[in-house]
C-alpha cells in the first residue's frame, strides 16, 4: 500500500477532519490518519491521483502540501 504524507493548514475541529477524510476516500484513499496537533496527514491507498486529492482538499478551503510518498512495504 502506498502512503502520501501531507501537511495541512486550516483545520480547526472534528468536522474539518471528517471533510478531509471523506474527500480523500471518495478519491481513492483506503485509510486516512490526521494528527491535528501536528497538522500532518497520512493517506493510505492502492490507486489514487495524489494531485487530484490535494486540489480537492484545497477546493474545500484548506491548504495541503504533499511532503512525501512511499510504499509502506519498504519500511
Amino acid at each position: 500500500m502506498r502512503v502520501m504524507v501531507v501537511r495541512l493548514e486550516g483545520l480547526h475541529c472534528g468536522s474539518c477532519l471528517n471533510t478531509i477524510e471523506r474527500v480523500s476516500k471518495e478519491l481513492g484513499a483506503i485509510k486516512v490518519d490526521i494528527e491535528l496537533s501536528t497538522m500532518i496527514g497520512k493517506l493510505y491507498y492502492d490507486n489514487m491521483d495524489e494531485d487530484e486529492v490535494v486540489n480537492e482538499i484545497e477546493r474545500y478551503g484548506y491548504k495541503a502540501n504533499k511532503l512525501a510518498t512511499y510504499d509502506e512495504r519498504e519500511l
